[in-house]
């Protein structure tokens, strides 16, 4: 009995034979998964990046094939463009002549001529030509628009699905400058709005062709291949037989802007990652200079101080110094003219005692005259005086020479100071310039590294998919206190208004994984080594609440101010969260802190105490 065949294996190429597919049964031929295209990415959210790009190249393969189909489907087998134009054009041109028609590039055109074409007394075209024509134009209205409508609404989904996966991450606005992310961004816009014109020409190529009879079809709407080819081909007047070739061109031309989009894409990651190293360098560089004009401002800043606090000194010191200079000078030039006045009669002295010597030993008597002793008394005491002039007079020059370089001494500190305060000034401009130069590059390092991670996070994809911000999950962490979600304005609000009731505060704030009696009294103790103001003791204690307790809620911090009977603050936590807080009543509610054993009232009174003197820093 002869063995049946697997049905499958009877379809089966030859080519086939030898490999692990020859022996695959009809089930799992069957279960074998078609490629992924736009519909499997809009039904579910892909799991990266890497995935999208997949199926939107199979997406662009699929669309290419159906195009591919649609041309052997409208010239036929293997024909081509070409075949075309040489089956119609010259019996087209016929009619045209035969009918006195010259234009087929209005629908309304076409129309007249087979109008006219059965008027037979007036025209007699070729019959076998017109058939030709009615037969080329009614494949051309059966193809277009509505044989391509589908691939046209399949090329914008892909835009715009490449719209929403395929980009930059990058914001020319707000981010700093980063040269690949700011070219691809470019590029993107140009892709963008090219792809666009192809698929409008594609869809808007026939409707201008039965637009109205003042506006007709002309070469101008033609993509430039096509528009070369009926200038070569020489069928500018009967443009409608090329106008399905301009769309499936049209179309073509977008599928492979759309595949340099994605391969740009696939690249973008790698380059804004060089990009980054690059930055960091270029970071550390910036960084060193902006520490070089640091330490050069700041010794200006201190020479400045230094040279303004010596010549205040200066200032104050010879504060008087031109009021005292002049009166100095005229006792200095009175002190000359009396010591050369002295000097004079000194000189005048004792020649007149010499004269009296000669004279008397030139007489017979050899005695000196009476007023000889008068003149040399005179003389002598005159010698005594000039020394103390002289000495007074050197005071005085010394007085001046110390005013005179106490005024130099100041007016060079003056012009010191004008010079540093104007090598400051440009300190200043340099280090503002250096600071600036450092922001922009620490930002671009910062754009380059959080887009880094966008395309080539796993969870993008998702995040792109269902519109969700993107960034860290540890961002959320690293929010200020005063702001950011709403439990970090809520312990703000508390930090500000707790005062000493911190404590109180703490020790009734619930903790997951439970922290114990013992080391909540711990966290107290170490939280007031500080001896800080109550707001930052505060907030030291809630960050400290937030980092150990896991489940961190407003509804705790409500609860525990309920405990302590802190409504004011309840109030202004209601009020910033826009809660009604009219059930807020002091005398309404009761006290919701758990049961105390009465033997240990005391001891919590001490404890109170204790906390009181301690925050007082009285222990």
């Amino acid at each position: 009995m002869a063995t049946r065949l697997n049905p499958v294996i009877d379809y089966r190429m030859p080519t086939l034979i030898g490999k692990a597919g020859f022996n695959m049964s009809e089930n799992v031929l069957t279960t074998i998964p078609r490629p992924r295209g736009v519909v499997h990415l809009e039904a579910a959210p892909p799991r990266n990046l890497r995935e999208v790009r997949k199926m939107m190249r199979n997406e662009i393969k699929m669309l290419t094939k159906r195009l591919m189909r649609l041309e052997r489907l409208y010239y036929g087998g293997q024909k081509t463009l070409h075949d075309e134009i040489e089956t119609y054009l010259i019996p087209i041109k016929s009619v045209m002549r035969a009918v006195l028609i010259f234009d087929l590039n209005k629908s309304s055109n076409v129309d007249e001529i087979f109008v006219r074409a059965g008027k037979p007394k007036q025209y007699r075209p070729n019959k076998s030509d017109l058939i030709a024509l009615k037969e080329v134009y009614l494949k051309l209205q059966t193809f277009l628009p509505s044989k391509l409508s589908d691939t046209i609404a399949s090329c914008e989904k892909l835009v715009t699905n490449l719209d929403k996966y395929c980009i930059s991450f990058y914001d020319r606005n707000s981010d700093g400058y980063l040269g690949s992310a700011a070219n691809f961004e470019l590029q993107i816009e140009k892709w963008r709005n090219e792809i666009k014109n192809h698929i409008s020409n594609a869809k808007t190529v026939f409707m201008r062709l039965k637009g109205n009879d003042r506006i007709s079809l002309d070469t101008s709407h033609l993509c430039p291949p096509v528009r070369q080819f009926a200038e070569t081909a020489d069928c500018c007047n009967v443009l409608f037989l090329v106008i399905f070739a301009d769309a499936v061109s049209n179309i073509r031309g977008a599928l492979l802007l759309m595949n340099s989009w994605m391969k740009a894409d696939e690249n973008y990651g790698s380059y804004v990652k060089a990009d980054a190293k690059e930055l960091e360098k270029v970071k550390e560089q910036r960084t060193c200079t902006l520490r070089e004009s640091k330490d050069r401002f700041h010794s200006l800043t201190f020479k400045l101080y230094l040279a303004e606090s010596d010549l205040q000194k200066i200032t104050d010191e010879s504060r008087c110094v031109e009021e005292k200079l002049q009166p100095l000078k005229e006792e200095e030039l009175s002190l000359i003219q009396k010591i050369r006045e002295l000097d004079i009669t000194i000189e005048f002295k004792e020649k007149k005692m010499a004269q009296i010597r000669k004279e008397s030993r030139l007489s017979d008597t050899c005695a000196l005259p009476e007023y000889y002793e008068l003149i040399e008394d005179e003389l002598k005491d005159l010698k005594d005086r000039l020394p103390i002039m002289q000495r007074q007079l050197s005071g005085i020059q010394y007085k001046i020479h110390w005013l005179v370089n106490k005024k130099n001494a100041r007016d060079k500190l003056k012009d010191d100071v004008k010079k540093l305060k104007k090598q400051l000034s440009d300190a200043e401009e340099q280090l503002n310039s250096s600071v600036n130069m450092f922001e922009e590059t620490r930002q671009s390092v910062d754009v380059a590294r959080r887009i880094a991670l966008c395309k080539n996070t796993n969870d993008s994809a998702e995040k792109l998919y269902y519109d969700l911000p993107f960034g860290p999950k540890s961002d959320r962490d690293k929010l200020p206190l005063s702001g950011g979600r709403p439990i970090n304005t809520v312990c703000a609000i508390i930090a500000d208004n707790i005062e000493k009731d911190w404590m109180k505060l703490y020790r009734n704030l619930p903790f997951v994984p439970a922290r114990g009696c013992h080391t909540i009294e711990k966290d107290i103790s170490k939280i007031n080594e500080s001896r800080e103001r109550d707001e930052i003791l505060a907030k030291q204690a809630l960050k400290r609440w937030q980092r150990h307790h896991t489940r961190t809620k407003i509804e705790d911090l409500k609860s525990a101010l309920k405990k302590i009977r802190r409504f004011d603050i309840l109030r202004m936590v209601n009020a910033e969260l826009a809660i009604p807080d009219k059930d807020i009543k002091e005398r309404d509610l009761e006290d919701q802190s758990a049961d105390r054993d009465p033997e240990l009232i005391p001891y919590l009174k001490q404890v109170e105490l204790f906390d009181k003197l301690r925050a007082a820093g009285k222990i």
